[in-house]
């Protein structure tokens, strides 16, 4: 069984372990929370005007004042309020509204830009104006061999054209950019023919400079045909080679950490339970050993409460109950000494020792030689004898003579 030591040593990891999770959010919490989670992506319609909120929270125990801008979209996008003071906690929602002027087709890559007094977020905003009327639409999915994108590697993209308004054969033109968030472009390929014929699917893959900078990148598609548009954009990540491998280097270290945790634990439950399996074991073999002299016992009564004579019959089961009475003390007695043998050997930490001594208790049999000897000596006595005997002795026999 599991002691009040063993309890409070777990009891003592758990509370550790609670305390430490509080620690990390304590330490490692950012200054100020956004929502939604960035990037920001929006879709609208040519000429449309659409906004999109922007939740800050202050996770700091003091009042926090805030600035707020938006950087390279100045034409199609602006912030309602640029600055404000936020208390403890306290949250606020922005509208980020967009407005189109240039009323073309196109995506839009930018940023707004938070700064706390302790912190500076740049949140990438990413906004697609569409054609009502487009017949196309772009869909991308991830290609496994190429999820992690690094300097000097690889981009594959399976990219998935769809014609939305009939099956028919038709030479388009489809042109890939590449930038940042800062506007920056990276890498473009313009008019390069395609044909479809109601669908089209292919892998696209592009080539990543050794020097770029690790980031947030989008890849713009364009599908032109006929003076029609049809714009699609697909968001990554440029990391470290390894990273996909190793996280980053705070997460990969408190994984760690609570691997090795929650390893201690389990092998403290687990030799906790081997012990606790051994002391089961024992009980189950003194159970099994009170039980069989039982059984013998209470055969025995059974054997004689057949008996003709009431005399003889009142006498042996009267004996018989002397005797169980007698077995049972004798058995645990001898149970409570190897109980008090096995926890000595426990607390010493002798398993092998404590397996060895189990096998030679059941080897030593579970019927004591007492209880069979008994057993047969009532059965064997003469009755008048035996009355005659206990009456000697002061006993009250005058039931029995009845």
């Amino acid at each position: 069984m599991v002691n009040r030591k063993q309890v409070l040593i777990v009891g003592a990891i758990i509370i550790g372990l609670i305390l430490a999770y509080f620690a990390f959010q304590y330490f490692f919490q950012d200054s100020f929370d956004v929502t939604p989670i960035y990037p920001i992506k929006i879709n609208s319609f040519i000429g449309g005007n659409t906004n999109a909120e922007i939740t800050i929270t202050n996770n700091e125990k003091f009042s926090n004042d805030f600035s707020v801008e938006v950087e390279n979209l100045d034409d199609v996008a602006e912030i309602t309020e640029s600055s404000f003071s936020l208390a403890s906690k306290e949250s606020k929602t922005l509208q980020l509204v967009i407005n189109d002027a240039y009323r073309i087709a196109q995506a839009h890559v930018g940023k707004v830009i938070i700064e706390s007094t302790t912190e500076i977020k740049e949140i990438p905003v990413l906004i697609s104006f569409e054609e009502p009327t487009s017949p196309f639409a772009i869909i991308y999915e991830e290609v496994p061999n190429y999820e992690n994108v690094y300097p000097g590697g690889k981009l594959g993209v399976e990219i998935k054209i769809f014609d939305i308004y009939d099956n028919s054969l038709k030479e388009i033109k489809a042109s890939y950019f590449i930038k940042n968030f800062d506007g920056k472009l990276i890498d473009i390929e313009e008019n390069k023919p395609l044909v479809i014929e109601g669908k089209h699917g292919f892998l696209k893959v592009f080539d990543i400079p050794d020097g770029m900078e690790l980031d947030d990148y989008v890849l713009i598609t364009y599908i032109d045909y006929n003076g029609s548009r049809g714009v699609g954009s697909y968001l990554f990540n440029v990391e470290d080679k390894t990273s996909k491998l190793y996280f980053n280097n705070l997460t990969f270290w408190i994984f760690i950490i609570f691997a090795f945790i929650v390893g201690i634990i389990i092998l403290f439950f687990y030799f906790m339970k081997t012990r606790d399996e051994l002391f089961l074991e024992l009980k189950k073999q003194q159970g099994n050993e009170l039980q069989k002299n039982l059984e013998i016992l209470n055969k025995s009564r059974q054997e004689f409460e057949r008996l003709k004579n009431p005399r003889e019959r009142k006498v042996k089961i009267y004996e018989l109950d002397k005797l169980k009475k007698k077995v049972v003390c004798t058995i645990k007695s001898k149970q409570k000494e190897q109980r008090k043998e096995f926890k000595v050997l426990k607390k010493k930490k002798k398993k092998n020792v404590i397996q060895q001594k189990l096998a030679s208790w059941k080897r030593g049999g579970y019927v004591l030689p007492e209880t069979k000897k008994g057993v047969n000596k009532i059965s064997k006595e003469k009755i008048k004898d035996q009355v005659g005997k206990w009456g000697s002795q002061g006993f009250e026999t005058s039931f029995l003579k009845k």
